[in-house]
Formats: C-alpha cells, structure tokens, sequence
C-alpha cells in the first residue's frame, strides 16, 4: 500500500477533530498511533511493505499534525477519549491497536480499559512507572522535560503549549503494575535492540507486567523500528495478526 494514496479526512470528536488517513481492504484491520511530535507521516515506509488487503487507519493524536489543537490539558486520559470517539464515530470493530513510543503509552492505557480489541502491539513504549521513577530518581525531572520539549519541539512544527502539556503531565499517568495486568487483549511488545531513549530494559519489563504477552526485538533499531527496520516490523506484525506478507 501507499502512503499517499490513502483517503483523508477528519472525524469530529468533543474534544477537537482528528485528522485521518484510511486505506480500505477486506482482511486485518489496525489503527497506528504514532509518537510524542509525530504525525501519520511517519508510518510511510512501514505500510508500503504492508498487504494491500490490511485495512489501516492511521491517525494524527490530538495536537499533533492536521488534528485541532486546543488548548487543554493534553493527558493520557485525554488521548484515550479522543481515541474512543474517533473508533466509535468511524465504526471500526475488530481492530488491533498498534502505538510507538508515546503513542504505545496511550494504546496501554486504552487497552487497560477493556475496550475490544484483536490484539495490541506496544512498539518502544514510553509511559512505564519503573521508567518515570528512574527520571525521577535522578534528581534532575525538570532538565529532563526541558530537554525532551527543547527536542520535540525542533520536529514537525509542533505547537509548544501541546508538547509542553504532555510532557508537564507525563509522571500522572503512568503504566503500573495494576494498569498493565488489567490488559487481556494478545498483546506483542516491540523493542529496538539499540534504543538510546527507553532502555531495552523497560520493553523486557513491560513484557513481564502483560499477562501472556510476548516480546520481540528488533536487531539493530532505535526507537522507532517501524521507521530504521520497517520490513522487519512489518514481517512481526503479520506473524502477530496472523496474516501473510
């Protein structure tokens, strides 16, 4: 499939609009969320190894890309119902649920909550409580926020009040045992072998605290597999959803 040949659009929810691209096919369906000052561009390189018969949402988080921007308090909380209105408005069901980094934080929790899914797949996952303590026990939270802004900010054009939220808000929200144990959906946790942001550590832990999850990584990525290994990334997800590619 290709990345500019997917429809586009926008489907209102109470919190703001959230812009869309969909390709429509007859077998597995998945939505992406994409990272912290991502938008759906960054799923291009994956989908164009992907079959022609998956079909694929993937969307800008609110805040990010073409989705409205308002100002609110931009919590996982907040991200989840978005997300909730968004499946409901579009009528997708029997879907898996497919987020990298930030994006993994908010596919967690949205699986957490027991809405239906096929499965989940959590991609370098940020969010996890041992990983926010770690920050903390650094003795240095705020430089760490100023430079994850200071870093997001230089992508994408984000908006500052949107990226300085999130982040203001991060050690709130975090995946603790009791969130993580509370997912029964099949659930696969993607790693980089060599990601410099969130530790492999933390995907391995992240793996213990799912229930029945599996762990797969990827030789030689970073943080965000589906972009540096995306013919590898996508050959997982197939063996996931159970399809061929």
């Amino acid at each position: 499939m290709n990345y500019d040949n997917f429809d586009e659009g926008y489907v209102p929810t109470s919190l703001g609009s959230i812009y869309y691209r969909h390709h429509a096919g007859s077998k597995k369906r998945i939505i992406f969320l994409h990272g912290l000052g991502a938008n759906t561009k960054t799923w291009a390189k994956l989908v164009a190894r992907m079959p022609d018969d998956f079909d694929v949402y993937l969307i800008d988080l609110l805040g990010h890309g073409n989705s409205d921007a308002p100002r609110i308090e931009y919590r996982i909380t907040t991200q989840t119902q978005a997300l909730r209105e968004f499946v409901s408005a579009v009528k997708y069901f029997n879907f898996s649920l497919f987020g990298n980094s930030y994006g993994g934080w908010i596919a967690a929790h949205y699986a957490s909550q027991g809405y239906q899914l096929d499965g989940l797949v959590l991609e370098d996952a940020a969010g996890l409580k041992e990983y926010l303590d770690d920050i903390l026990k650094s003795g240095n939270p705020e430089e760490y926020k100023a430079r994850l802004i200071k870093g997001v900010m230089e992508l994408n054009g984000n908006r500052d009040y949107v990226i300085k939220s999130i982040v203001d808000s991060e050690f709130d929200s975090a995946l603790d045992s009791d969130t993580l144990s509370a997912i029964r959906v099949k659930t696969l946790v993607l790693w980089g072998e060599n990601d410099s942001i969130i530790d492999l550590k933390y995907g391995k832990l992240l793996h213990e605290k799912i229930p029945g999850s599996e762990l797969v990584v990827i030789k030689g990525a970073g943080h965000t597999p589906h972009y540096s290994a995306p013919s590898e990334v996508s050959r997982e997800l197939c063996t996931f959803i159970g399809s061929e590619c």
